[in-house]
């Protein structure tokens, strides 16, 4: 039985595959039920539930089946957090068990022979972050602004803490795996270092990140953008040698698009809430389409992993001098 949050998160998906700009989303269904723009947007981030009379005036608005979500969503899909909760959230009950299930996931495509993973994202990839103790903080930080209700401001330094080491040895562990796949493809948006720039703008202008908060994401920003520098100049993954391609995507992209594909196996993702939260399709013709449409963005991106040189080293200078005004 799926609950009322998943059909809740699965129907803000499909309208916004309709209708990908989330302002005029919001303005489309505020509209079509008469609402308050304040609570389209507690329904959109999950706050508050769609009711079934709205859900059937915006299917009647936005031309999809209310059957087809149903019986779809339960044969071949689940709104999950698995690839990214276990590390960020706080410590419950079957959390480790929960992170060592991720592990031995993405284990079983690496004993496959051939096995890509691909993204098209506009944010940047969680498998980069894990070694990053301030970044990963900061989605850390982006997810409790949205995981609930809040009475009160919260200040980034109330999220950073130590990790227990069972918990950094997973994200390491997990870090290193997708290194192991034979062929990694990432085409990011253009985009993706001045978005998180300015949210750290935005949260210092509030006073909701101080200045050593800063200058230690700052440093962290710099040491990444070494590293996938080193990566896209080569066009490989250093520690293993398997092949990594880094597309810049010429169009914006809006939602994040995943998948593992495999002789054996596949799996795909739709990122649409701060990286965390996750629509998972295990179905082999909806993780075909998946992967077909983030190869397809191919041919409206710019490949500087191994090749296309003078494109690479103005995209680094131009991420590093937006880093540079924190």
């Amino acid at each position: 039985m799926l609950s009322n949050r998943i059909l809740n998160e699965v129907l803000v998906h499909t309208m916004q595959r309709v209708i990908p700009k989330k302002a005029q989303l919001a303005n489309m269904i505020s509209e079509t039920l008469s609402m308050e723009k304040e609570t389209v947007y507690r329904r959109l981030r999950g706050a508050t539930m769609f009711t079934l009379g709205e859900v059937a005036a915006l299917s009647r608005k936005f031309n999809f089946s209310l059957d087809e979500i149903l019986i779809g969503i339960e044969q071949n899909a689940s709104v999950t957090n698995m690839m990214l909760k276990p590390f960020y959230t706080e410590k419950k009950k079957g959390t480790e068990k929960n992170a060592n299930t991720t592990i031995a996931f993405v284990e079983d495509f690496v004993k496959d022979r051939d096995t890509q993973f691909g993204m098209a994202l506009g944010s940047i990839p969680f498998p980069v972050i894990m070694p990053y103790k301030h970044i990963s903080d900061y989605y850390k930080y982006k997810y409790k602004l949205h995981e609930k209700e809040l009475s009160r401001p919260v200040y980034f330094r109330d999220v950073k803490q130590q990790l227990p080491e069972w918990k950094r040895e997973n994200m390491m562990d997990t870090y290193n795996l997708f290194r192991e796949i034979s062929h990694t493809i990432y085409i990011w948006d253009k985009k993706i270092i001045p978005v998180i720039v300015n949210d750290i703008l935005y949260f210092k202008s509030l006073g909701l990140m101080d200045k050593e908060d800063i200058e230690e994401l700052k440093s962290e920003l710099f040491s990444l953008m070494d590293g996938m520098e080193e990566t896209a100049s080569i066009g490989i993954f250093n520690s293993t040698g398997n092949k990594c391609d880094i597309y810049i995507s010429d169009e914006d992209i809006d939602s994040t698009y995943a998948y593992l594909w495999s002789e054996n196996r596949c799996t795909s993702l739709l990122i649409t809430h701060y990286m965390y939260l996750l629509v998972s399709y295990n179905n082999k013709s909806k993780c075909k389409e998946i992967k077909d449409w983030v190869n397809s963005m191919k041919f409206n991106s710019t490949l500087i992993s191994g090749t296309g040189g003078k494109e690479r080293i103005l995209f680094f200078k131009q991420q590093r001098e937006v880093i540079g005004t924190l």
